[in-house]
């Protein structure tokens, strides 16, 4: 099997190198993600959920630096621009649950890998 990597955009850096996953282990990552939506996360009360989200935004905020420190090298983002894209996500996963109480509860999104966290409060939140 062979070993995919991460090179930074700006220097071509090897920034990570990682085991490729086999078809088995993204099954198995699918159907443990399925089992724990049925069992778990599909049964909770909107309103407890919408919290869970909310909560992920209030530990975002405190860790901003942090975050926007690990996306820099792996986007080339400029430091100031990753610290925006963490702000934006936070403020995206508080307004999106507090603005829809009947939020769908389920949804698959292949997005653009460009603004990381962006994109997954994006989908997280809609």
């Amino acid at each position: 099997m062979r070993n995919d990597q991460t090179l930074s955009p700006a220097t071509g850096q090897l920034l990570h190198s990682f085991p490729e996953v086999s078809n088995l282990e993204a099954q198995t990552a699918f159907t443990t993600a399925h089992a724990r939506y049925t069992t778990d996360w599909r049964l909770r009360p909107v309103s407890e959920r919408a919290l869970i989200i909310s909560k992920a935004a209030r530990i975002m905020r405190p860790q901003s630096y942090q975050l926007a420190t690990l996306i820099t090298p792996e986007m080339g983002k400029l430091i100031s621009e990753a610290h925006s894209e963490v702000e934006l996500s936070a403020s995206i996963l508080e307004y999106a649950w507090e603005c829809d109480p009947d939020a769908t509860d389920r949804g698959l999104a292949i997005e653009p890998w460009n603004f990381p966290y962006y994109r997954l409060a994006k989908v997280t939140g809609l």
